[in-house]
C-alpha cells in the first residue's frame, strides 16, 4: 500500500466515525426527547387538587434542566463551528496549497490548473493536511458528545427515581 492510498483510507476511517458520531448523538437527542416528552405526560397526570402537583412540576423542572444541558452539546457534537468555546482550529498550520479547504474564492479554470500543478509531494501533504482537520473535527465533536454521555448518566437515576416518587404519590392519593 502506498503512502497516499494509506492517507486517503484514513480520511475514509475517519469520515466513518464522524458519520456514526453524527448518528449517535441524533439518537440521543430523541432519547431526550421522548424523556422530556414522558415526563410531560406524568406531570399532567400529577396535576391534580391534591398536594403531590409539586412532583410533577419537579419532574418536568429536572428533565427539562437536563435537557437544556445536554441538547445543546449534541448539536454541537453533530454540526461544530470553527471556533469551539474560545479555542480555534488550527488551520494555520495547512499547507498553502490545500485544496480541501480554500481560504479564497477559485473559480473552475483556476482550480483545474492548479490541480494540473499539483505535485505528488504536495498531493501527499493535501491529504495530510485534510487528515489533520478531520482528527481535530472528531477529537472536539467527542468531547461534547462525552460530556453530554456523563449528562445523561447522571440524569438517568435522578429522572427515574422522581418517576417512581410520581406513581408512589399517585397511588397514595
Amino acid at each position: 500500500m502506498g503512502r497516499i492510498e494509506f492517507l486517503w483510507r484514513t480520511l475514509e476511517s475517519l469520515e466513518n466515525r464522524i458519520t456514526l458520531l453524527d448518528n449517535k448523538s441524533s439518537i440521543m437527542i430523541g432519547i431526550e426527547t421522548a424523556v422530556l416528552a414522558l415526563a410531560a405526560l406524568l406531570t399532567d397526570k400529577t396535576m391534580d387538587a391534591n398536594n403531590t402537583a409539586w412532583i410533577g412540576y419537579g419532574l418536568i423542572g429536572l428533565t427539562a434542566a437536563f435537557a437544556a444541558l445536554i441538547v445543546p452539546l449534541l448539536l454541537h457534537a453533530i454540526r461544530p463551528t470553527q471556533c469551539y468555546f474560545q479555542r480555534r482550529a488550527r488551520l494555520d498550520l495547512l499547507p498553502q496549497h490545500y485544496l480541501i479547504w480554500p481560504a479564497e474564492s477559485i473559480d473552475r479554470e483556476r482550480l483545474k490548473s492548479f490541480g494540473r500543478a499539483l505535485t505528488e509531494q504536495q498531493m501527499s501533504e493535501d491529504l495530510i493536511a485534510n487528515v489533520f482537520v478531520r482528527q481535530q473535527l472528531l477529537q472536539r465533536k467527542y468531547r461534547r458528545y462525552d460530556v453530554a454521555m456523563v449528562i445523561m448518566k447522571i440524569q438517568a437515576p435522578v429522572i427515574l427515581v422522581t418517576i417512581v416518587g410520581v406513581c408512589i404519590a399517585r397511588l397514595l392519593k
